[in-house]
């Protein structure tokens, strides 16, 4: 599953940029989701038995690393109940490894620009791409977005038009406050902002359907703050600021 990048742009150049990286993984992603009920092709029939029975396939004894990759993507195949999912899985992660190895070689920074904006107010900000490498100038640059984006939280907060809460790991919120937060900063290495609005209409007695919308004072800001530099990191901490108009929580 080789990646052509000549024909990615319409203009015929290269990607260089994370966005331009970001849109060929998710077509990719988008392309790999939609051939999971077709039939598998020769190579990938070969890989499924591959990554079924991997003794069967060497004379010598293979390493633990190589076993276990296998049972990992074996497991899909039992998760979805198909044959050939965990084929078609380990082709598109060897497809993003090789996007990723591009991006290194070639300095390409891991950081999009994302933006929120509340009102009158607004913040442009870089963030982790999520499946890009972040490079060690990125690094750098995220956690000098740390103090931008605490910043704006505050002014959101001074709005004077929400309330303020720590979202725990089991998703419970328990009231907090600008100082809990202050004391945590020196401690943040990276951060990013979401804003959500959402739209409730009852369906049946207790059973709610729900759509995202876009409103000029979201219903909850959450600023996500990492003591790490990694979105996989177990360090995050959820601060929200949700708005006071409980009409926007029907459900509750």
């Amino acid at each position: 599953m080789m990646l052509d990048f000549e024909v990615v742009n319409e203009d015929g150049t290269l990607p260089s940029t994370a966005e331009e990286l970001s849109r060929i993984l998710s077509f990719a992603a988008g392309r790999n989701a939609a051939k999971m009920d077709l039939p598998l092709s020769p190579d990938e029939l070969m890989l499924a038995e591959l990554i079924a029975r991997p003794d069967e396939f060497s004379l010598e004894t293979l390493e633990p690393a190589v076993l276990e990759g296998a049972l990992y993507y074996s497991r899909f195949d039992r998760l979805f109940g198909t044959g050939g999912s965990g084929a078609r899985i380990m082709l598109h992660d060897a497809f993003r490894d090789r996007v990723n190895s591009y991006q290194v070689e070639n300095n390409i920074s891991g950081l999009c620009k994302n933006r929120v904006k509340v009102g009158n107010l607004s913040v442009e900000y870089l963030d982790d791409e999520g499946q890009l490498t972040l490079l060690e100038s990125d690094c750098l640059r995220l956690m000098e977005e740390v103090i931008r984006l605490w910043e704006f939280f505050v002014s959101v907060g001074a709005t004077d038009r929400y309330d303020l809460f720590e979202e725990l790991e089991d998703e419970t919120r328990v009231n907090s406050t600008l100082s809990i937060i202050e004391n945590f900063l020196p401690l943040v290495k990276s951060a990013s902002l979401q804003a959500e609005s959402k739209l409730w209409t009852l369906r049946s007695q207790d059973s709610w359907i729900t759509t995202t919308v876009e409103k000029e004072y979201p219903d909850s800001i959450k600023i996500c703050l990492n003591e790490d530099f990694s979105t996989d990191s177990c360090d995050w901490r959820y601060f929200i600021l949700e708005n006071r108009d409980q009409t926007r929580f029907p459900w509750r």
